[in-house]
């Protein structure tokens, strides 16, 4: 852009039905929802001002008389123009309806209604070059990444609508609801309804470098999509030292316990022998004694929960894959839980048989990848289930039963024999012969993501953030002065041999299916580090090894690859002890996040096993002779082990 001009006219998008919100939105449209102090539409408001944003397209149609109120009574200082959609038109159609506004300018800003964020919008308009229709700005989000860029910067393809091949030094990553565009843009949008993600597709068509990504780098990003994201945000505003956030004239009776993340609106009363644990409870409302409440939201003869309870039966949606399965008869159910994603589960039994289904729900991104990977896998003899029958539209699936015999659950049986061979011999088996498939190109879905240096480096960004910070409190300065020792463990893990990698190889997703090493949870599979998955499982939190345990499986592990492959064993042991320290902060982080904002507090009993393991991890690299060094993150960890009384570590 001429001279990196700011950015003067902006839209909102604010007119869909937040369906997935109910009975929330109901009340009222998705941009009003309370969020921190204030509401969504307010932060995006602020945000835009902040950048010098004068001028705003706002479109309408769920609830639009609250929008517009709102917008009138707040926001009177703005030159606010409200595109009101009968009928709704899409991402595309709304830009296309506000065509006379939006055209003024060269370049206008785009903002979903419905993501919290705090963009750098003056850098993003810097980064818009005038040869460029769009801009879009991305975050590292895996559950959600459709958006393919290069190390360039280009987008290559948008939700895989081009079918672009994938390259070893390409990204996923998620489009944040945030971008700039051209004003020539517009002129690819009919008039009436379209979406975006077309319009994009067709721009790259014309011309490589249409479409052009921004790293939202150190930001804040939350889709406020469902009540699951809508609980982890707010947890997200108040992990800091405002766990607790009571509005004007709340009144918390003495025998009220309020527990984790708690947001009490303007007014609300909550009574005695009531406990709130992460919770938001909306303005003017009365928490009636005796009850206790998780991870919902309370209104006005309403609530809203995270989840749905997971019902007893799959439901009818989901007969006819079952009868592909060959399970048509009279069915016993059982729902099957303890996931840390979102997706459901039921175990089916019929005559004699039994079968997993599995219904991907709101963690559906990786639904093709996982159906893909898992019949390779069973195909090829590498473990993975036999999927019977899928629906990719729901989408949902039928698999074969594994049982429930994992490894953790063998190895905390005193009488039962030590799988670890066959599990260390399946792993083998990955790595090269599965490695040798995947090169031949025997599985694309297991070439559109490699594990590479930037990743490891998301990594320990994710332990700095997730762990050090939201969990242990440790001051910024301290995290970022341990920054140039994990960039450097990163680019020597990275430079490891690539094979193929399970991702989360821990004792949970092995499981032992009358004598076979199966695995689960394939959907992350790539190709990666050498070292990574032989770590994952040596230096499991879950397993808690000693370290002679520890000693034994490295020394065991390195015998094996290097029989097979011809590399020196100290190589090998080398490897796993720079990759397990990457794959311990990874765990810790990921423990973090599940128990501190996902509600899911019995991930925080696998917090001291993972500082454990961290700090014996630490202590394995001072001793190999050419390693890198790490004291600032070592005497950071022994110190958090010596005073980890301040933790919040109560499930």
């Amino acid at each position: 852009m001429t001279d990196h001009a700011p950015i003067r006219t902006a839209m909102v998008l604010a007119a869909g039905y937040g369906k997935r919100l109910r009975p929330l939105t109901e009340h009222m449209p998705k941009p009003l929802i309370p969020i921190g102090r204030g509401h969504l539409l307010d932060w995006i408001f602020t945000t835009l001002v902040d950048a010098g944003v004068q001028r705003v397209a706002v479109n309408t149609h769920h609830l639009a008389e609250q929008i517009e109120d709102h917008l009138r009574e707040r926001h009177q200082g703005l030159d606010v123009t409200i595109f009101y959609e009968p009928e709704i038109l899409g991402t595309g159609g709304a830009l296309a309806n506000a065509r006379s506004l939006l055209g003024r300018d060269d370049h206008f800003l785009l903002v979903n209604g419905d993501v919290l964020c705090n963009p750098d919008y003056i850098r993003l308009a810097a980064a818009h070059t005038d040869e460029a229709e769009a801009t879009l700005v991305l975050t590292n989000e895996p559950r959600i990444n459709t958006v393919r860029i290069g190390p360039n910067g280009r987008v290559r393809d948008v939700a895989g609508l081009l079918g672009a091949v994938p390259s070893v030094e390409d990204r996923m990553l998620t489009y944040t609801g945030i971008a700039v565009f051209s004003r020539r843009f517009l002129d690819r949008l009919p008039a009436g309804p379209s979406e975006l993600a077309p319009a994009l597709s067709a721009a790259l068509t014309d011309d490589p470098d249409a479409v052009r990504g921004h790293l939202l780098e150190g930001g804040l990003w939350h889709d406020l999509g469902t009540p699951a994201r809508y609980l982890e945000a707010v947890a997200s505003l108040q992990e800091g030292s405002e766990r607790v956030m009571r509005g004007p004239g709340v009144s918390v009776a003495a025998g009220a316990r309020l527990r984790g993340f708690v947001t009490l609106y303007t007014g609300c009363r909550v009574d005695a022998d009531v406990e709130l644990d992460d919770c938001v409870v909306m303005p003017g409302v009365r928490v009636r004694g005796p009850a206790v409440h998780h991870r919902l939201v309370l209104g006005d003869g309403w609530v809203m929960p995270a989840h749905s309870p997971v019902p007893v039966e799959p439901p009818r949606a989901l007969r006819s894959i079952l009868t592909e399965a060959g399970f048509d008869g009279v069915c016993r159910t059982v729902p099957l839980t303890g996931q840390a994603s979102d997706r459901l589960f039921w175990r089916v039994a019929c005559e004699g048989r039994t079968a997993v289904v599995m219904d991907a729900h709101d963690d559906a991104l990786d639904f093709d990848r996982f159906v893909d990977i898992a019949g390779f896998l069973h195909e090829q003899g590498l473990g993975g289930p036999w999927v019977l029958a899928v629906d990719r539209n729901r989408p949902a699936l039928v698999m074969e039963d594994l049982g429930d015999a994992s490894l953790g659950r063998l190895l905390a049986d005193p009488k039962a024999i030590d799988p670890i061979d066959d599990v260390f011999a399946r792993l083998l088996d990955l790595q090269t012969r599965g490695t040798d498939l995947v090169e031949r190109g025997a599985c694309s879905a297991l070439t559109d993501r490699n594990f590479t240096e930037v990743d490891l480096v998301g990594e320990a960004g994710y332990f700095a953030t997730r762990f050090l910070s939201n969990v242990c409190k440790t001051d910024p300065e301290v995290i970022m002065s341990c920054e140039a020792e994990c960039r450097s463990l990163a680019k020597d893990v990275a430079a490891q041999p690539l094979v193929l990698m399970h991702r989360d190889f821990q004792s949970t997703n092995i499981m032992l299916d009358d004598g076979l090493v199966r695995l689960v949870d394939v959907q992350g599979m790539r190709l990666g580090p050498r070292g990574y998955d032989p770590a994952s499982l040596i230096r499991d939190p879950y397993l808690d090894p000693t370290a002679e345990r520890v000693a034994d499986l490295r020394a065991r592990w390195a015998a094996l690859v290097s029989k097979a492959v011809g590399v020196d064993p100290e190589v090998v042991h080398h490897e796993v002890v720079l990759a397990g320290l990457l794959r311990n902060m990874q765990a810790l982080g990921a423990y973090g996040f599940l128990s501190h904002i996902r509600g899911k507090r019995s991930y925080r009993r696998w917090i001291m096993p993972g500082l454990r393991q961290l700090a014996a991890g630490l202590n394995d690299l001072a001793d190999l002779a050419v390693a890198p060094a790490m004291p600032r993150l070592t005497a950071l960890v022994k110190r958090i082990l010596q005073d980890h009384d301040h933790l919040d570590l109560d499930p």
